[in-house]
């Protein structure tokens, strides 16, 4: 089957989950949804969806899928549909202005509004592209070990401990992406973050 996807920030060409696309793009054009584009802890984009909002840059992207796509991405992004505002971000319909200015709707991975919060910086004329070449996030500053480690803590249950080198221990405390409670080390809200990009 084909489903449209408004693709932005981590979905985007070069970033963390265009890989996971690539293989299933049956046609991409640009497009622009309305809305405003927020800077989570982590230093990557979200999008929010909002009828005033300004225009944001992205690509239209019909791609070929089967019945496993969405609960799969779902998964990686956090969001479960029984429980749609307990995650970080939604899985939302938005209508799109595509190529020649004709109307789409299609579906993406919008910021939850129960998310944002006041300290939360609004990345200006949602021009999340420039932007995010201007600065760095804290993926930018993760080597393999990093993301390995991460991704192997979030994936582990509540109570499970997952061994770290004391170095490696050092650095992603530092960088505020893990807490130690005692007994076993878990993520921090920023680590959270950061897992939904690597995974």
């Amino acid at each position: 089957m084909i489903e449209n996807f408004f693709c932005y920030g981590p979905f985007a060409k070069g970033q963390s989950h265009y890989k996971k696309l690539i293989n299933l793009i049956h046609s991409e054009k640009r497009a622009f949804a309305r809305g405003k584009v927020y800077r989570l802890k982590c230093g990557m984009p979200a999008f929010i969806a909002t009828s005033d909002g300004d225009l944001v840059d992205g690509q239209f992207l019909e791609l070929k899928v089967s019945s496993s796509f969405w609960p799969i991405f779902d998964e990686i992004m956090g969001y479960d549909p029984q429980r749609p505002d307990k995650g970080l971000f939604q899985r939302s319909h938005v209508p799109l202005k595509v190529g020649d200015f004709s109307t789409q709707l299609a579906w993406t991975y919008t910021l939850n509004p129960k998310k944002i919060t006041k300290t939360m910086p609004l990345v200006p004329q949602n021009d999340w592209q420039n932007y995010f070449k201007k600065n760095r996030t804290v993926l930018d500053l993760l080597d393999e070990r990093h993301r390995e480690y991460i991704c192997r803590l979030a994936r582990s249950r509540s109570r499970e401990i997952v061994p770290i080198k004391m170095d490696l221990y050092r650095e992603l405390i530092n960088l505020e992406l893990i807490v130690d409670k005692g007994r076993r080390l878990a993520l921090t809200p920023m680590g959270k973050e950061t897992a939904l990009f690597l995974s």
